[in-house]
């Protein structure tokens, strides 16, 4: 049996008895479980994570700025104009199996090739990397 997989996101699995495992999260999104949609990924940093005040966050998601990694842009299919960020971070044998998720929020390109995701409680930022 075949089937297509759209709303997935794909995480190396921290189980030390199958490194070589990857655990799989399927969308719904957040509260009332909103649909989402894959538009785009990236490689690039998590340039920042702030509240809405601008004042960066020393939560969970510290370690995850100034990383570099993959980016993942989801679209939600009920809410016109929402979006949601899903940062894999590239150093696997710190974070292995960890990702940074965002609420969907308002999805803008800002100068400097910066992608800003405003969310609301929050602001995050990411900066593509075209380097090979």
């Amino acid at each position: 049996m075949y089937f297509s997989i759209h709303n997935a996101i794909f995480v190396s699995n921290s189980n030390n008895n199958h490194p070589y495992t990857i655990g799989v999260w399927f969308a719904p999104w957040g509260k009332g479980g909103d649909n989402m949609h894959l538009i785009e990924h990236k490689k690039g940093y998590l340039c920042g994570a702030a509240n809405r005040e601008g004042e960066s966050y020393t939560d969970w998601r510290a370690p995850y700025i100034d990383r570099s990694g993959l980016l993942m842009i989801y679209e939600s299919n009920s809410r016109s104009g929402k979006y949601a960020f899903v940062f894999l971070h590239s150093s696997g044998k710190r974070f292995p199996g960890q990702y940074l998720k965002t609420s969907p929020g308002d999805l803008e390109a800002e100068d400097d090739g910066i992608i800003k995701l405003t969310t609301g409680n929050s602001i995050y930022r990411f900066r593509q990397d075209d380097s090979r």
